[in-house]
């Protein structure tokens, strides 16, 4: 760099060189003073690390070549007043996991992608979520989001969806690749909406006649104890298939409120007994995965979306409508992040219900924990073998832990897969009326000192991590087949003596009969 360009002290004086130098026709100081020019301003702007000022970068390139297009001078005050509001890192978060904003079609346009905010999150990833990265790398590479055509709210308002910290732990939690929701729900869920397209593609809407109306859990949604009798769904079978078709040409809101008026009117006749809500909302949600998630209870929809409104910013809507509501959900959580598919993001917010049922005010006492279902070794089929096998014998161990643990305490109180309200799930949980709790995770390994390594950092999330909702807990208990050597147990006591922890080695040998 030429000296007289390394001693400006200012943008300012930085554009004058430049100016000077373009007259003389020295094109290499002009090229250095602008690019001066550009640190100096992006430093006089607060904008200080490397990572703020390639933002800054960015965001002067846009201005230029908005400058360039309208042929006068255009700063980006909407993007400007978004870096004001959240930050410069927070609001390119937000700005990437929307639809491609105009700033990156202009540049993409000018074939200078290379100076996108995208390109901040590629050369950065260590300062931003997996979600807004992968968005962003997919852009650059050209490749479609899928995002839907209802808008959400407009970031260029100034009003952005943003994921809160909770949300963010929650949906990393949910993108766990050994959860039970892609184990065991997905598969049966991606059969029957397979069933159903195929269905409705051959024109055959009896063959899902049963599968739409009559089946309590179709592996979209179960229906519970809100289903009319087989009897009346038989007596309006014509009707019925009549309705399914409707909706399979019809996806919309305004579909679900004429739907909703069909039934009403056959209840006035009497016809049914009452409106079956919820199986209309499941009909929906079965026909239209694209568009509509699993949660298609209103009462519980609505739980979800006060959740979503705290921690990510959905605005709220005056409706009553389960199908206005669900789909604008849909839309708002393909605006904050990116899913594998549609079937995922569907899921979501059940994941989301299932942690909350977990909070509780400290202090406040736990139900009782429901029957304890072992996982059906069917469920790991699609895995490869050497985790297909972990996964099993992990069951094997929870299975004797289980019925160890029921010796001990009465088995409303031993809880298995326990929510964390957090996104994790504590293997056993152990809750003692008038004191505290007993967390145990449990590891496939063939050490302790292995075991440990493995659980500690769960053990601790789930102890520490949500003060307002924790546990409580008495000890914090890793659980595995390998006996305790010296080592790992004066590892453990240096642990809880140095900081103050509660963990536990569990030595569990699983009974031969079993």
């Amino acid at each position: 760099m030429d000296q007289r360009v390394a001693r400006l002290k200012t943008s300012k004086d930085a554009l004058v060189l430049a100016g000077n130098a373009q007259w003389r026709g020295n094109t290499l100081i002009e090229t250095q003073a602008l690019s001066r020019a550009k640190e100096l301003k992006a430093a006089e702007e607060g904008f200080v690390s490397p990572v703020e000022q390639a933002i800054a970068f960015a965001l002067y390139a846009y201005e230029e070549e908005m400058t360039r297009l309208k042929g006068r001078s255009s700063p980006a005050n909407r993007i400007r007043g978004l870096f004001a509001k959240l930050g410069p890192l927070p609001a390119v978060e937000a700005l990437a996991l929307r639809r491609p904003s105009s700033g990156f079609a202009a540049l993409e346009k000018a074939g200078s992608q290379e100076l996108s905010f995208e390109t901040v999150l590629d050369r950065f990833p260590e300062f931003f979520s997996e979600a807004a990265v992968f968005a962003a790398r997919s852009r650059l590479a050209g490749q479609a989001l899928g995002f839907l055509d209802i808008s959400s709210v407009d970031i260029e308002d100034g009003s952005p969806p943003v994921a809160d910290d909770v949300a963010r732990r929650m949906f990393e939690g949910f993108n766990a690749p050994d959860l039970d929701f892609y184990l065991s729900w997905k598969p049966r869920y991606q059969q029957t909406v397979d069933l159903v397209r195929e269905a409705i593609a051959r024109g055959q809407t009896e063959d899902i006649f049963d599968l739409v109306w009559k089946t309590k859990d179709n592996n979209v949604s179960n229906a519970g104890s809100g289903m009319p009798s087989f009897a009346l769904i038989d007596a309006l079978k014509d009707k019925l298939l009549a309705v399914i078709e409707t909706i399979a040409e019809d996806a919309s809101p305004e579909c679900f409120d004429a739907i909703v008026e069909r039934f009403t009117k056959w209840r006035q006749t009497g016809e049914l007994k009452a409106i079956p809500r919820l199986l209309i909302a499941r009909a929906f949600a079965t026909l239209h995965p694209e568009f509509y998630p699993t949660t298609v209870d209103a009462t519980v929809l609505d739980k979800a979306l006060e959740w979503f409104r705290v921690h990510t910013g959905l605005a709220t809507l005056d409706s009553e409508n389960w199908a206005f509501k669900a789909r604008w959900l849909s839309q708002h959580l393909d605006s904050l992040w990116c899913f594998n598919d549609d079937l995922q993001r569907n899921m979501f917010p059940w994941f989301v219900l299932d942690q909350i049922r977990g909070y509780r005010q400290v202090g406040e006492p736990e139900g009782a924990a429901p029957d304890y279902k072992p996982r059906p070794s069917s469920a790991y089929a699609e895995l490869p073998a050497s985790v297909r096998k972990i996964r099993l014998r992990h069951n094997d161990l929870q299975e004797a832990l289980y019925k160890q643990l029921c010796q001990i305490y009465p088995k409303e109180q031993v809880w298995c897969e326990r929510p964390t309200g957090s996104g994790g799930y504590a293997d056993m949980l152990v809750t003692r009326p008038g004191a505290g709790c007993l967390i145990y995770e449990i590891k496939v390994s063939h050490t302790a000192l292995g075991a440990v390594r493995e659980a500690l950092g769960q053990l601790l999330e789930y102890a520490y991590v949500d003060s307002e909702h924790g546990f409580e807990a008495d000890e914090l208990i890793i659980v595995a087949e390998p006996e305790l050597d010296s080592k790992t147990a004066e590892y453990l006591a240096r642990l809880n003596a140095q900081f103050q922890l509660k963990l536990r080695y569990q030595h569990l040998i699983i009974p031969t009969d079993q």
